[in-house]
């Protein structure tokens, strides 16, 4: 996004980010309003405040970064600009919860849907439309969501890329103090061809899309202009036809390449040959093959063996992922996990095994939307149960947050009832707990799911996924897993 807006001549895109949480006392001592990293003016002085929403914990932060810029919070009590904006993919996943503090939703690819919004806005501002008048238009966009209820339209739909090979997606800034420090990040694909039923990205960013491999390779010259570490991103990079060939030739070129979690079927020696990270990540989901089937994931116990094993000559360091509170998850499943990750230590005695559980979160245009979160103590219970026995075998075990995921399934199935929980929490420093009872709210109620195919739901308008009959074909099509 911040590449494309600064192509345009006519645009000028800078950066802010949220400050530390012990640098808020600082701004509210010195009335100072939160500004950007290029040219230090406050964000509230631009046309547009556009933000990247990746994950359903950072909702609150936006509240923070409107306090911080002077912003009103709800978008009905501002009257001027600039336009607050959202996009990203837990905004076209459902954005309903925190609707009510935005202008408008781009949703979809930002390659389809910027200049034209860009240049729609352009010309409102020169025929001095007010804000209504320029939403308005803007809601004739495919693709873009205005929630305003008099101005929205009834259906929403997502816009893609099809030709991906015209779309340069890669670092536009290289810095030591990212996640991904002085790296190189080249887009190989989107989507996924796979058919996990528990994975949002595969149903969102549908089809599976990749770049071909003279483009990938003209991206990687670039990158190694500036830094030998380039690493390849995309929710598919396993699946990419040319992979091996890719990360081959990119290493002939002087280049040090990384990729994030690969699936199994993937892994080959020519592969691992060329790769230069110490770690690798992979994600076998669940303990035995029934349970995996069951998710879509045809993956063999033999299969994760000898992949594991070819892996552990060539790697160091090995992180596998795994889900607790699985639909139709039995305790029986959990003695699998443990039992076939004691197998796995066995096989790879030297190399450093990590293992991370983390608890399965419903998630919107799935096949597994309409069910139920599993229990809190529940998910506590086995986790513990993981992480007790595995450790006495030499093995690191990473638990995720069972708060936090059940914060992210209200969040992720929620409704714009769920705006004033936020805004209590952020305004009156109120915890969870608190903010549901004086909202008079319920949150079990968006943990149990819903019983019936028919109820509707808060995204039932957001077509950002496939048809709703898709999905109920999707679920009832899965044999019960065990009986």
């Amino acid at each position: 996004v911040y590449k494309i807006l600064n192509q345009r001549v006519d645009t000028r895109c800078e950066r802010v980010f949220l400050p530390d949480s012990n640098e808020f006392p600082e701004y509210l001592r010195t009335n100072t309003s939160l500004f950007t990293l290029e040219s230090q003016h406050p964000i509230r002085k631009f046309d547009i405040l556009a933000f990247s929403i990746y994950f359903e914990e950072d909702f609150l932060n936006i509240l923070k970064i409107l306090e911080l810029a002077k912003i009103p919070l709800w978008a009905n009590e501002r009257e001027d600009l600039p336009l607050v904006i959202g996009g990203g993919p837990a905004t076209y996943i459902n954005p309903e919860p925190i609707a009510d503090f935005f202008d408008l939703f781009i949703l979809g690819e930002a390659e389809e849907l910027l200049d034209e919004f860009i240049d729609l806005f352009r010309e409102a501002k020169t025929l001095g439309l007010d804000k209504d008048g320029v939403l308005e238009e803007a809601a004739k966009i495919e693709g873009i969501y205005v929630p305003t209820k008099a101005i929205s339209k009834e259906e929403i739909r997502k816009k893609t890329v099809d030709l991906l090979d015209l779309c340069h997606v890669s670092s536009s800034i290289i810095t030591p103090y990212t996640e991904f420090a002085s790296r190189y990040l080249i887009e190989v694909s989107r989507g996924c061809p796979r058919g996990c039923r528990f994975c949002v990205a595969k149903f969102i960013d549908h089809p599976f899309r990749y770049r071909s491999l003279d483009v990938l390779l003209e991206e990687a010259v670039k990158g190694l202009a500036l830094t030998k570490k380039i690493g390849l991103v995309g929710t598919g990079e396993g699946d990419y036809p040319w992979l091996e060939e890719l990360v081959a030739r990119i290493k002939e070129m002087g280049g040090e390449v990384s990729i994030g979690s690969i699936r199994f079927e993937a892994i080959t020696p020519e592969l691992l040959e060329s790769l230069t990270q110490w770690a690798l990540s992979l994600a076998p989901e669940a303990g035995n093959e029934l349970l995996r089937g069951y998710l879509g994931k045809e993956l063999t116990n033999d299969e994760i063996f000898k992949k594991v094993e070819l892996i552990s000559s060539y790697i160091p360091n090995l992180k596998l992922y795994f889900m607790t509170g699985l639909p139709q998850e039995k305790e029986e499943d959990i003695e699998d996990l443990i039992t076939l990750v004691k197998e796995i230590r066995g096989r790879i005695p030297r190399t450093n095994l990590t293992i991370s559980i983390s608890p399965f979160v419903p998630k919107p245009h799935t096949p597994f939307q309409w069910r139920k979160m599993e229990d809190k103590e529940i998910l506590k219970a086995r986790g513990e149960r993981i992480k007790n026995e595995l450790e006495t075998e030499g093995i690191r075990v990473t638990l995720g947050s069972v708060r936090l995921s059940l914060l992210q399934a209200i969040l992720a199935r929620g409704d714009r009832r769920l705006s004033h929980v936020l805004y209590l929490i952020h305004k009156e420093n109120l915890n969870w707990q608190q903010a549901f009872e004086k909202a008079s709210l319920d949150s079990r109620s968006y943990l149990e799911g819903w019983g019936s195919y028919e109820s509707p739901l808060p995204w039932d308008h957001l077509k950002t996924g496939p048809p709703k009959e898709f999905l109920i074909d999707q679920d009832r099509r899965v044999p019960p897993y065990r009986e």
